[in-house]
């Protein structure tokens, strides 16, 4: 298995048992003491984390089996769809989210301040953190662009469509981040090494065969990809989401355009859905 499957695998299996334990005893204590909000709350992370348990038993299974055969135009709904929808999604979501909240008050769940409290800190992350995520995504930061071309690792003839980086600034670029480039014919991955050279990986659009896209996180933020032509070219790479401009689900978007494009011969070539540069 690939050492980022790997870590994100054991990682999540830890959250995972440590929240049925935690979130177990928090619901039976909720029980006990009649505090109902406790309770629920207690009883739905408790199954959050065999959710999560589950997902990391899949995400093992899934990269030992290196993903599953890529159809152009087919699966992978979530990254398909164009920013608005996302944003417009969200709201829905925000306002049944906030319905919920007014019910449980209304009928005197559980504690006030808990309640408000709760509901306070989903609706401002889904506000400030989610739907800011993805608004500020850059699709080329023109800095980050400048200095690979600068090193010769991207030239100017090949048409950088997206690029995605894992740091802000390039002095913040540490040894093993990925930074991912899609071009009209290829996928790049360049990966800064120990001795300060980079390691460069590519695969040519039109050939790929097969594709894993696992979540790590609810929000999307972080992200674990697997392509490969079906033969002996793979690459793997863990997407963190560690600047504020790259959503690594909207780079997921701009790179299944750029497939479909390479592999059906027409689409939405320009990757130009809702993306902006810096």
């Amino acid at each position: 298995m690939n050492t980022a499957y790997k870590k994100q695998v054991r990682k999540m299996r830890w959250i995972g048992w440590f929240g049925i334990f935690f979130f177990g005893l928090c619901m039976v204590i909720g029980f006990a003491e009649g505090e109902a909000l406790m309770a629920l709350l207690g009883l739905l992370m408790t199954g959050v984390s065999v959710w999560i348990l589950t997902r990391a038993g899949k995400i093992k299974k899934l990269n030992e089996s290196f993903g599953s055969d890529y159809v152009a135009g087919q699966g992978f709904k979530r990254y398909r769809r164009s920013k608005a929808d996302k944003l417009k999604y969200l709201t829905l979501t925000q306002w049944i989210v906030s319905l919920m909240f007014i019910a449980v008050i209304y009928f005197g769940i559980g504690s006030l301040v808990i309640n408000l409290t709760v509901g306070s800190i989903v609706l401002i992350s889904m506000q400030f953190s989610i739907k800011q995520r993805i608004k500020r995504h850059v699709q080329t930061d023109p800095q980050t662009l400048q200095q690979l071309q600068h090193l010769g690792l991207v030239t100017q003839e090949e048409q950088v469509q997206a690029l995605y980086k894992d740091f802000e600034r390039w002095n913040d670029l540490r040894w093993d981040t990925p930074i991912l480039v899609i071009t009209r014919e290829k996928l790049k991955v360049f990966q800064l090494q120990q001795n300060r050279t980079f390691s460069v990986n590519e695969i040519l659009l039109s050939d790929v065969k097969k594709m894993s896209v696992q979540t790590i996180a609810y929000t999307g933020r972080r992200l674990l990809i697997a392509i490969g032509d079906g033969m002996y070219n793979q690459i793997s790479c863990s997407l963190k989401g560690q600047s504020r401009t790259d959503s690594p689900e909207e780079f997921m978007s701009d790179l299944l355009r750029a497939i479909d494009y390479a592999l059906l011969g027409f689409g939405d070539y320009s990757l130009g859905g809702g993306s902006r540069s810096a």
